[in-house]
């Protein structure tokens, strides 16, 4: 029994409608029109809406999006927030009903939830063999991508509210849920997917309408192709070209270019000293993915550690294509020192504060020409202590950071002097 009903406002239908449109352009009778036909539909059938918390959501970590039938409608209002979070357990959702829509160009509408109607998210299956803990915490995320979303939501609603009910609920409703489940999950490795393709089949086989039935053959089809050779090979092509092209890769590697300083060598060793921590040889697989994710879905991986891991993955690729590296496991000895370039940056920096120093505290020319000397020892001293990591950059490099220290030299001291290679 519903103990208190809130009304909730959801914004943005104009956005969800037109998910390509860039904010400040001009909008169109195109957009205004597909908004209209989207709320014209949400209006006459009123279907069941999913509110899923999105943490990820680049603009507020509060966000919680509104979901109907595979696609999103919209985002709770921000003055609803806080009343929507305390009905949903952790991890959770909430289903909501329409009760009224503004059919117009920038439109909304409202939903009615129940206090109490949440349910909590189904535990993993206890038969895993690995602990995966580690890959569930303090990794960076990619933020949740359409697909992933459509996913969640064809998962909540077949397990929280059709299936329990398959004999009251619509054939139309539970294939629409069945057929947005199966292509969204298509390359979801999880254990999550496993358990969740053998519940619906489960559950529609022994059902008495033969259309119900019929929905569970297709599901025993998609299972059997779930790591199948066709689907590998997707994961490792196109599947995995859309993610590294996403939007949502895009904000994730700026921000991890921002937290590895632009240093791309020190970022491509951390990430793999955590992919060395996968269990198993599944770093050395790092050079055929379609083998790595085969192997992850038979290890059993939960949907939680899959999302850190191919967020990581996806970094790893950025930053090899960025260093113009071959995507494979890197040994001990491979990883150059990308550091000591920006450290030879830096000398010029070192030089014009010894510089300085001597100018406001040496009367003399003999102080003077010591700090130029010392100058000299600086730079020398550096290249001999790093020889190896200035070798490793190239002679091209090399010649050009030490016409840098020169040219800041004679800047700062005043003195025509060059470096003499023979001395």
């Amino acid at each position: 029994m519903c103990k208190t009903e809130y009304r909730i406002k959801i914004l943005g239908a104009q956005y969800a409608a037109n998910p390509d449109f860039v904010a400040g352009q001009p909008e169109t009778e195109e957009m205004h029109v597909r908004t209209m036909e989207m709320l014209s539909w949400l209006n006459a059938d009123k279907p069941k809406v999913v509110l899923m918390a999105e943490p990820t959501n680049s603009h507020n970590p509060n966000a919680v999006m509104a979901r109907a039938m595979g696609r999103k409608m919209g985002y709770v209002a921000d003055e609803m927030l806080e009343v929507v979070h305390s009905l949903m357990p952790k991890g959770g959702k909430v289903l909501a009903e329409v009760c009224e829509v503004v059919v117009a160009p920038h439109g909304f509408f409202y939903v009615t939830v129940c206090e109490g109607g949440s349910t909590t998210t189904r535990e993993v299956s206890k038969l895993v063999e690995v602990d995966w803990n580690c890959w569930t915490c303090d990794v960076p995320l990619l933020a949740q991508t359409e697909t992933a979303a459509a996913e969640d939501e064809a998962q909540y609603v077949l397990d929280d509210y059709l299936l329990p009910k398959l004999t009251e609920v619509n054939v139309k409703d539970v294939s629409t849920y069945v057929e947005v489940w199966m292509r969204t999950s298509r390359h979801d490795v999880s254990i999550e997917a496993r358990e969740a393709c053998n519940r619906y089949i489960e559950c529609l086989i022994s059902a008495d309408e033969s259309e119900m039935r019929e929905l569970a053959q297709g599901l025993i089809r998609h299972r059997a192709s779930m790591c199948s050779r066709q689907a590998n090979s997707e994961r490792a092509g196109a599947w995995w070209t859309g993610l590294l092209a996403s939007k949502e890769l895009g904000v994730l590697w700026t921000r991890w270019q921002v937290k590895c300083d632009g240093r791309l060598w020190d970022g491509i060793r951390l990430i793999d000293s955590l992919l060395r921590n996968l269990p198993g040889e599944l770093f050395q697989d790092l050079g055929d993915l379609g083998k790595f994710f085969s192997r992850l879905y038979y290890m059993k991986v939960p949907r939680e550690a899959l999302h850190s891991i191919v967020a990581l993955l996806l970094l790893r690729a950025k930053t090899c294509e960025a260093l113009g590296i071959a995507m494979c496991p890197l040994a001990d000895g491979d990883y150059r020192q990308d550091g000591i370039v920006a450290d030879l940056l830096q000398i010029p920096t070192t030089i014009e504060r010894v510089v300085e120093f001597g100018k406001s505290q040496c009367v003399n020319p003999i102080q003077r020409q010591t700090i130029q000397l010392l100058c000299y020892w600086l730079r020398d001293d550096y290249e001999q202590s790093h020889s190896k990591e200035i070798e490793a950059l190239g002679e091209e490099k090399k010649v050009k950071d030490k016409e840098c220290v020169n040219i800041t030299i004679t800047r700062m001291t005043g003195n025509n002097a060059v470096y003499n290679e023979n001395k």
